[in-house]
């Protein structure tokens, strides 16, 4: 293949501004009347919901005012929705979600291929009792005049209301079903010497200090009535991220699977339950021997690095990498790293600083920078590198990202630009939700105006296509 091959790029045409996707025709929506026959009832169900959630919670803790994520599927996208939202005082705008493969019914369809699929988003609101009472007011004023004048700034309610396909509240399904951490927990609890089992739970990011803190001390409280604890906590402000690393004692997570309607998987604080220290590699031997290569004459290198890696730790006296590596290990994570664990972070040293040694290129003129974020792990009857299960992946990341500049063009970490993050987290696919992580990767390239080089394939399973 060459090294630089031609690129084709088609024709430039004018842009189209509109927000379907191409090949959508027109999408046909219900009438006025019958939004108001099918929403009303929903509405209804939504503040008789609400009222409850209101009366348990006021029973178990006294002077909370509960809130509530309230989640608006519409058909299609309301640009500037974010706006509207704000407008009304105690809704919160938590975030919106891209949703494909939504399935026709007789309301929603496009009409010229009425069996297919639509598309459309999930905004996802915070909202308290009066806030909701005012939502409902507008949708009540709607429904008796389809003409009516929305106050300034409310208008894309209106937009709203005309393609809503659906609103409910976030629930146990969203927090606890759609993350894998079920199964996780499953297979935790196979492993008898588990006393504890960790997970993260993620809140919703609050922009305000106190609501954060008001959040966390609720979460926490539930955690420690169920007999856990919470062993750290992380909030980012740049990529709207609160989360917890907590853990439960076993029987307390059986319960929970048995009988997830708790008050702590209830919680309106939390967004998601997510399992933790699952980007892992397996235990692959090299092709041949790598203790058997070498190089002769490879000049040594020079300057400060432009890469680091983030990955296990490598054989650094081994002939090919003497000399070329950086080693940051202000945790010591080497003590317990022995040398016949360090598998994937030995290949990946190689590869970076040498390429593939059947083709004879030449090695990087510059040291390779490292830093531990994964240890050796017993798993059944194999060893397996992880990152461990006391650290939330996240903080870990951007605590490694960060400290390797410190606002100091001296440090000898000034000069990188590359960082290779080659283990995938197999509990984390994409489904049109960005993880933390990938927020976390996308703010630090920006920051520091680095290239982040991920490798694919944390899905082991078969896809099916």
């Amino acid at each position: 293949m060459a090294e630089r091959p031609l690129l084709l790029f088609p024709i430039p045409e004018m842009a189209d501004r509109t927000k379907q996707k191409p090949g959508f025709g027109r999408i046909h929506k219900p009438a006025h009347s019958r939004q108001g026959y099918r929403l009303s009832p929903i509405f209804s169900q939504l503040q008789t919901a609400f009222q409850a959630r209101r009366v348990e919670i006021q029973q178990n803790t006294t002077g909370i005012d509960p809130e509530q994520v309230l989640v608006i599927e519409t058909i299609g996208s309301i640009e500037n929705f974010a706006n509207a939202v704000k407008k009304i005082d105690g809704l919160e705008w938590m975030g919106e979600i891209e949703v494909d493969e939504i399935s026709p019914d007789e309301d929603f369809f496009i009409e010229t291929d009425p069996e297919k699929d639509l598309s459309g988003r999930l905004y996802l609101v915070m909202t308290n009792q009066t806030a909701l009472n005012q939502m409902l007011s507008l949708w009540t004023q709607y429904q008796a005049d389809q003409n009516m004048q929305f106050q300034r700034g409310l208008t894309k309610f209106r937009d709203v209301f005309l393609c809503l396909k659906d609103i409910r509240r976030w629930g146990i399904q969203d927090r606890l079903y759609e993350t894998g951490v079920m199964d996780i927990w499953l297979e935790d609890l196979k492993y008898e010497e588990n006393e504890v089992i960790r997970f993260e739970t993620e809140l919703w990011y609050r922009g305000s200090t106190n609501r954060r803190a008001q959040s966390e001390s609720q979460v926490t409280e539930l955690i420690q009535e169920l007999g856990g604890r919470v062993l750290s906590q992380c909030a980012i402000s740049e990529i709207a991220y609160h989360s917890l690393l907590a853990e439960l004692p076993r029987n307390s997570i059986q319960d929970l699977i048995n009988h997830p309607a708790t008050e702590l998987v209830k919680c309106d604080n939390i967004m998601f339950f997510r399992p933790v220290g699952q980007m892992a590699t397996d235990k692959k031997q090299f092709e041949g021997n790598f203790s058997e290569m070498s190089r002769q004459n490879i000049p040594v290198p020079s300057g400060n690095p432009t890469i680091c890696i983030l990955d296990g730790l490598p054989l650094q006296n081994h002939e090919l990498l003497s000399r070329r590596l950086i080693l940051d290990d202000p945790d010591n994570w080497a003590e317990d790293y022995p040398a016949a664990d360090r598998i994937h972070g030995t290949a990946m040293r190689s590869l970076v600083i040498h390429g593939d040694l059947n083709d004879g290129t030449n090695a990087l003129r510059r040291p390779v920078y490292l830093r531990p974020i994964m240890k050796p792990f017993q798993m059944l009857d194999s060893r397996i590198e992880q990152v461990p299960n006391n650290i939330l992946i996240v903080d870990l990341i951007h605590r490694c990202v960060k400290e390797l500049f410190n606002d100091d063009e001296d440090v000898i970490t000034s000069d990188i630009k590359i960082i290779n993050l080659s283990i995938g987290d197999p509990s984390r696919q994409f489904t049109q939700l960005m993880s933390p992580l990938s927020r976390l990767i996308d703010w630090l390239s920006h920051r520091y105006n680095l290239l982040f080089i991920i490798s694919a394939g944390n899905h082991k399973r078969v896809i099916n296509t």
